[in-house]
Parts: C-alpha cells; structure tokens; sequence
C-alpha cells in the first residue's frame, strides 16, 4: 500500500567487460518489470571515460565557462563534497522512468545493444566511442547517490525507495580522510588540515 520506487547504479568500468552483457540483461528484465506495474525508476552508470563531445577541445578555462553557462558548475561552498576532474568522474542516466515509451525502447535496445558487442568480442564501434570503459569510481558513485536518491524520492513523491548496484568488485579510489582547512583544532598536527575518519563504511 506504499509508493515504491528504484534507482540502479550500474558499473561502467573496464573489468565489467565480460559481464556487461548479462548484467544489462538482469537490469533490462527489472526495469519491464518497474515499467509494466507502473513503478518509478532511474538507471545510472558511473564511469571515468565518458567526456562531453562539446567540451572535447577545450582547455580548462574554455571547459568551467561552458560548465558554467550550461549550469553543470556548482558554486561550492564548505562542507560541500567535491571530485575533481582528474579522474574523469560522470553520472550517465541511462534509462528513466520519465521517458516516453518511444524514448525508453530505443534506450534499452541501445544499451543491450552495447552489452552484446561485449558479449561478442566485437572490434571497436566508433558510434560508441563515447561509452567506452574505464576505471571504477564506485565510492564517487555512492557518494552522488546521497543526493540523487532524495531527489528521486521528492520528485515522485515516494514513501519507499529501493537502491540496486550492480557492480563486479571493488572500487579503484578510496576515501579515509576529510580535507578540513577550516579547523582550528588542527592546527599544530603532522597532518594539518585533514580529519581523519576510522571506517570508510561511515562515510557511505
């Protein structure tokens, strides 16, 4: 008698390659199911090799002005969470319950279509160059969870909301420090400016 909803957060890393397939087969088969009974639901990827084809040649200035203008750059402001650029962090919504139908078979057939070629062994599809695979920013892709799923929930007004990640192992960063350049009980210690937390599984 509740409102349920799903959000999924798929792997897009390398090691996945031979997974890929039959894991889009298990998501695909989820998400008939969220659409047949009329559940809510939105599917993510993370990934550090998708870049933006309009920021493709720009240098850095070039890339935070157009960020800006698109309204992609946040203002940050102390306590916010930030990931750099350096590794390439990106959410993809690959599939979302907001879609027309149209909008959401052509997305699915898309991304088993992707699963597939994997599958496969096929040569590079140049088409697909912008979905290529790369390193596995699992803890950035949990830590963007915290804000999106409030925001899912809100935005269909959800009494429930069920996470799904589907991953094959462990991610390639790890987080076990704060930076706090604000603290002044730091001051004087070897490792000024950083609060350190005990259990990574605390900031998740």
């Amino acid at each position: 008698g509740k409102n349920h909803g799903l959000v999924f957060l798929l792997d897009w890393s390398a090691s996945m390659h031979y997974h890929l397939n039959n894991t889009i087969k298990q998501l695909l088969s989820l998400v008939w199911f969220c659409n047949k009974v009329n559940i809510p639901f939105d599917v993510y990827a993370f990934t550090s090799a998708w870049v933006d084809p309009a920021e493709k040649d720009m240098d850095t200035r070039e890339r935070i002005e157009y960020r800006i203008k698109k309204g992609t750059q946040w203002n940050m402001k102390h306590g916010d969470i930030v990931f750099s650029d350096y590794d390439g962090f990106k959410m993809l919504n690959l599939l979302s319950s907001r879609q027309s139908a149209p909008e959401l078979n052509q997305s699915m057939f898309n991304l088993f279509y992707i699963g597939y070629r994997y599958a496969m062994r096929y040569g590079r599809d140049l088409r697909l160059a912008q979905y290529e695979m790369g390193s596995t920013p699992l803890v950035q892709g949990l830590a963007a969870m915290q804000e999106i799923i409030p925001n899912f929930r809100s935005y269909h007004k959800l009494d429930k909301v069920n996470f799904i990640c589907l991953t094959d192992g462990e991610a390639n960063s790890s987080w076990d420090h704060v930076h706090n350049a604000y603290d002044p009980e730091m001051e004087g210690e070897r490792f000024k400016g950083y609060t350190r937390i005990p259990n990574r599984a605390q900031v998740l």
